[in-house]
């Protein structure tokens, strides 16, 4: 089961998102990354040329917290590079 959060349902409407993109994402990820700030997982997908990160959080269920849409790659590059995100696969 995935939930989203009143954030996440915002951020995918300013996007111009579907859910259906987010979850697509959360179950085929092309990265999976660990925020070592916070904990939560981060998975990384492309949807129409650009990058998706689905900030979220799984226990019995999976929590989406929020999402980012963007076409900079640098700033995956720069969080890993600080080791604040960590590749887990």
């Amino acid at each position: 089961m995935i939930v989203f959060t009143a954030h996440a349902e915002l951020r995918i409407k300013t996007f111009n998102l579907l859910k259906d993109d987010v979850i697509r994402v959360l179950n085929n990820p092309d990265m999976i990354l660990y925020d070592t700030l916070t904990g939560n997982l981060i998975a990384i997908g492309y949807i129409r040329g650009r990058i998706l990160i689905v900030v979220y959080i799984k226990n019995i269920t999976v929590k989406v917290i929020t999402v980012l849409l963007t076409s900079k790659r640098n700033i995956i590059r720069n969080r890993m590079v600080r080791g604040r995100w960590i590749r887990i696969k």
